[in-house]
Formats: structure tokens, sequence, C-alpha cells
């Protein structure tokens, strides 16, 4: 278990990008990090470089689009602490760039399974421990494609072409 008055935080796609640098930067405050990762290997290079500046992170496998890994990862949370005082929501996928009117079901559907409803299989089953903290704090990363290919992350709303 973590110590009671250490602050603990679930990242999402925590192994790259936002993710890693709030990573980065709630372990060197001596939060506890669990880093959620689909990819073993990324997320195996990630923790141990955040070990190794000194992070107390533990390894979270994590496909936010699959309800037994979601499951397992909270687990896995678990066993380390009865509380989580942070979530945040970081995993997602762009798309691939594909103008609205070119778009197909199934690519529209592969977006929203990871960032829309990845982000509620998480937040549902994380709850009970989100609960168990004093004050905690649910957070989220949202990643729109534009139209044109431009990546944007942080924004809620659709530029124009």
């Amino acid at each position: 278990m973590t110590n009671a008055e250490q602050t603990s935080v679930l990242i999402t796609g925590g192994d790259k990008g936002l993710g890693l640098e709030a990573a980065r930067r709630l372990g060197a405050k001596g939060w506890t990090v669990f880093l959620g990762s689909r990819d073993a290997g990324r997320g195996r290079a990630a923790a141990d470089k955040l070990a190794a500046d000194g992070a107390n992170v533990v390894l979270v496998p994590l496909d936010v689009a699959s309800d037994e890994s979601v499951g397992a990862a909270v687990r896995l949370v678990r066993e380390y602490t009865d509380r989580l005082d942070v979530l945040i929501n970081n995993a997602g996928v762009s798309g691939g760039g594909v103008a609205p009117a070119d778009a197909t079901a199934d690519e529209v559907h592969s977006v929203y399974n990871i960032n829309v409803y990845g982000t509620i299989k998480v937040t549902h089953a994380s709850l009970s421990l989100l609960r168990a903290a004093d004050h905690s704090r649910c957070d989220g990363v949202q990643r729109w494609r534009f139209l044109r290919g431009r990546d944007r992350s942080g924004a809620a709303h659709l530029e124009a072409p």
C-alpha cells in the first residue's frame, strides 16, 4: 500500500507525450505514479526512466479499449493502494486525419472506442478508488484530429479548413 500521505495518480497513455511528461512532473513531486501503457516495451522503458529519476512508479498494462484490460489495471492499482487521488485520462488516438466527408463509420468507431468509450470505461472502473480519496479529481486530455491533418491536443472545438 502507498503511504496515506503520498498522493497517487493513474495516467492512461502514460508512456509517451503529455502522459509521460505528467508522470515525470508528478513523480518528481513525490507522487505514486501508476503508469498506464498499452505497449509493454514502451511502458517498461518509460517506467524504468522515471524510476531512475527517483519516481515511485508502477507500470500498469492498460488498453482502454478492452474491458478485461481496464478491470485488470484497476485490480493492479488496488494491490498498491486503497485510494486514487487523481485519474488522468490521457490515452487517445488521432484517427489518421480523414476528412469528415470521407470518414467511414468503422474509422470513427475505432477513434471513439478509445477516446470516448475508453475514457468512460477507465473512469467508471476507478470510481471506488477515487471516492476513497479525500479530494480526488479526474482529468482528461482530449484529442481531436482536425481537417487537413493537423493535430491539436486539449481543444474542444473543430477548426474549419
